[in-house]
């Protein structure tokens, strides 16, 4: 008897902790296909209301296509990041790219806090 009113209490209580996380989960952060960034002294960094960053994916030709996502987070903060929109591909050929993208004119003033899949920082404060 005991051991029964064990295995439902584990049972009901696996079954709470899994109803409080949510696929819908409004800071999760879609990254598309697989990349990194290349994390330097200097980069990722925030210079003028642009992102520079040094991506390193692997594929069959170079400059593959990024979107730039924001969300925001709180009072004058917002969550960047990029979501790589070009397929994985079979070649083995890497790439390291500085790309520069433009943050969107809301987030003039306001704290960033940029995020990739190797990396999470505060790129700006206010």
């Amino acid at each position: 008897m005991c051991k029964r009113i064990f295995i439902l209490t584990l049972l009901l209580s696996l079954a709470i902790l899994t109803g409080c996380s949510s696929d819908s989960d409004p800071l999760s952060a879609d990254f598309g296909a697989d990349y990194s960034i290349v994390v330097t002294g200097d980069l990722p960094a925030v210079s003028s209301n642009t992102l520079r960053v040094i991506l390193f994916y692997i594929g069959c030709e170079p400059n593959h296509e990024f979107t730039l996502k924001t969300e925001e987070t709180g009072n004058n903060e917002y969550r960047v990041w990029l979501t790589k929109n070009t397929p994985n591909q079979d070649c083995q050929q890497s790439f390291e790219e500085l790309r520069e993208f433009p943050l969107p004119e809301e987030t003039n003033g306001s704290r960033i806090v940029f995020i990739a899949p190797n990396f999470e920082g505060v790129l700006r404060e206010i």
